[in-house]
């Protein structure tokens, strides 16, 4: 990939500091990325066996606006229970697993609702999520919740004079 390739596809990451934030927005974007390391960016985490180590991200069109060139654009790495949540969220809202253009256009509401003990008490409490997925109306839907066509009289109840043969 290409610092220009990147630059196209940088989008602002949504932090979950504190405990209530919450992001909601459409779906516009699905993808999985290769992992940085935290020690150097410019490595690539892989696993012990070689492979790579990836992350879904998924971009989100918010209402946030930082400043005037903000285009509320989000990602979110779904990773450890942020990841666990989407998962849930997604058995909830499909019947089937979607395909990630299913995913775009979704509606997504995502809140870092609670913290939990950490396994190690040398650690930080883990974060605890929660996220509501709202699939986008299907063609069938959209037909269906159009206005019916307005009223036309049958040839029974029309006058004699009018009835066309």
């Amino acid at each position: 990939m290409s610092v220009t390739d990147m630059w196209d596809t940088a989008r602002k990451g949504f932090k979950f500091a504190e405990r209530g934030d919450k992001i909601e927005g459409q779906i516009v974007a699905v993808e999985v990325k290769q992992l940085a390391t935290f020690e150097n960016p410019d490595t690539l985490e892989t696993w012990s066996n070689g492979d790579p180590k990836l992350t879904p991200i998924i971009t989100v069109q918010t209402e946030l606006q930082d400043a005037d060139e903000d285009d509320g654009m989000r990602s979110l790495y779904l990773r450890s229970g942020l990841y666990t949540a989407f998962q849930a969220a997604l058995k909830d809202a499909y019947q089937t697993k979607p395909s990630d253009e299913d995913l775009k256009g979704a509606t997504i509401k995502v809140q870092f609702y609670k913290t939990a003990p950490a396994s190690n008490p040398r650690f930080n409490d883990r974060k605890v999520y929660r996220a509501l997925i709202t699939p986008k109306a299907s063609v069938a839907e959209a037909a269906w919740d159009e206005e019916p066509p307005p009223h036309e009289p049958r040839a029974e109840d029309a006058d004699e004079d009018e009835v066309p043969f």
